[in-house]
């Protein structure tokens, strides 16, 4: 194996990250313009009518659409990468690395486990 760089990968995570919290909070926006400008807008024995109640409901699901891939793009980029800080510490030979690349992201997925391992495994 040999060391790679992961400036890349980690500016690339972090800016789809952000692009994902400017999607939830556009959806917030145009929930509050609901509240705000749609009478009944939270009552759901009120009847959804008029172009512009149409015209934010369809906003806010697009905006979560966006936001769902954003999220997940995210989080599988922040995967690799972490698996790939896995990988260069074995690359540095490291003494005493217990935690293999595999474990590293798959800790992420166990219960209770997912608490301390994927730590451990990031402090290595």
């Amino acid at each position: 194996m040999r060391y790679r760089k992961l400036e890349g990968l980690a500016t690339w995570t972090i800016a789809i990250s952000i692009a994902h919290v400017l999607c939830v909070l556009a959806v917030n926006t145009t929930d509050w313009v609901g509240y705000l400008a749609v009478p009944g807008w939270i009552d759901p024995n009120v009847p959804v009518d008029g172009a512009f109640q149409w015209t934010l409901i369809g906003i806010q699901l697009l905006l979560a659409l966006v936001g769902i891939v954003l999220w997940l793009t995210a989080a599988v980029l922040f995967f690799i990468w972490f698996a790939n800080a896995n990988r260069n510490v074995t690359a540095l030979n490291v003494l005493g690395k217990r935690i293999g690349t595999g474990w590293s992201v798959g800790w992420w997925f166990v219960p209770f486990a997912n608490l301390v391992m994927p730590f451990r495994a990031l402090k290595e």
